[in-house]
C-alpha cells in the first residue's frame, strides 16, 4: 500500500471507518479517528486497542484497505 493512499483513509473528512487487510490473513477494523495515527510520512500507522495496548503496523504490511459502509469518494484526499 503507497503511503498516499494510507494517508488518504486515516485523514479522510469526515473520517470514514475501515479495515486494514495485512499480508498473513489478518485483518484490522479502525472506527474511529482517534484509535489511528499514521506513522512518520505515512509509512505505517499506530493503531491504539480499546486494551491499552498500541500497535505499529508497517505500511508494507498492509494489502488493501476498505471502508466498512459506502462513501462518498470525494471525503478521501489522496
Amino acid at each position: 500500500m503507497s503511503s498516499q493512499q494510507l494517508l488518504a483513509f486515516i485523514h479522510s473528512r469526515p473520517f470514514e471507518p475501515f479495515t486494514a487487510m495485512l499480508v498473513g490473513g489478518r485483518q484490522i477494523e479502525v472506527r474511529h479517528p482517534e484509535f489511528v495515527v499514521p506513522a512518520y510520512a505515512g509509512l505505517g500507522l499506530w493503531l491504539f486497542h480499546d486494551t491499552g495496548h498500541v500497535e505499529a503496523i508497517a505500511a508494507e504490511l498492509i494489502m488493501s484497505i476498505r471502508t466498512l459502509s459506502p462513501v462518498d469518494p470525494h471525503s478521501f484526499t489522496g
